[in-house]
């Protein structure tokens, strides 16, 4: 009972800070949509009868590559010049890493995708996730049995700016956590929540005017809780069993 009441709690709190900052920017994003509709010259059927030049398209070709224009080469080094041969092996261990990373994941396209919409809606961002892949083995670590950590890896997300939000603060310091949608289908919702929540999570299948596809996926909120240190997922849905309204 202090589990479910605790769960509820965080669901007002969180769905309380997501709708102030919708409200908040809204406005903005009201904008921004405006502006990526003139990008890519989405007009009404009697001005697309007119010949006109999207000087917004051109000018934003002419900014991308002045602002990304290539994939970047990663150059790791010891802040400090000494002997230590430490510090060297290390630095250079960081370097054919990231290397690595760059050549053979989407870095690039991903950057791209970043700084495009850092020049038509003002807000580029990337999400860094790090994944851990655990094994069947279990392994003892102070007093507690812990499955054993078969690989690690570092996952880099584009945000679209529609995705992305924060707690409502005046300075990027006083930013307590920030958030993002993600869109996830019934076997994603099992995958990620196990068969218990993950089946209990409704789907409504509608069509996309925008897309003409059909949706099958629901949205659920990634909260990065800077001040708790934790990851927290939030989807507003509603428990038929005891009518009540849950948080993953």
């Amino acid at each position: 009972m202090a589990d479910k009441l605790e769960q509820t709690k965080q669901l007002a709190f969180w769905l309380n800070q997501i709708e102030k900052y919708e409200r908040k920017f809204k406005k903005w994003e009201d904008k921004s949509k405006k502006i990526v509709d003139r990008y890519v010259d989405e007009r009404g059927e009697a001005a697309q009868r007119k010949a006109q030049f999207n000087i917004l398209w051109s000018n934003v070709q002419t900014l991308l590559p002045a602002l990304y224009s290539k994939q970047p080469v990663p150059n790791i080094s010891r802040r400090y010049d000494d002997d230590k041969q430490l510090g060297l092996t290390v630095s250079r261990v960081l370097e054919r890493a990231a290397s690595y990373y760059v050549d053979t994941t989407y870095f690039n396209d991903i950057m791209r995708q970043t700084v495009l919409d850092r020049l038509l809606a003002g807000r580029g961002t990337t999400w860094v996730r790090y994944s851990p892949v655990f094994g069947d083995a279990v392994q003892e670590t102070d007093d507690e049995l812990m499955p054993e950590l078969y690989s690690e890896d570092v996952d880099l997300d584009f945000v679209h700016w529609e995705d992305f939000g924060h707690t409502v603060a005046k300075t990027w310091q006083e930013v307590r956590a920030v958030w993002r949608k993600v869109h996830l289908d019934r076997s994603e919702l099992v995958k990620r929540f196990g068969e218990e929540i993950g089946n209990k999570i409704p789907i409504s299948t509608s069509k996309d005017a925008a897309e003409g596809e059909m949706s099958n996926s629901v949205c659920v909120y990634e909260i990065w809780d800077k001040r708790n240190k934790r990851a927290i997922w939030v989807n507003q849905y509603r428990d038929w069993e005891t009518d009540r309204k849950s948080v993953v």
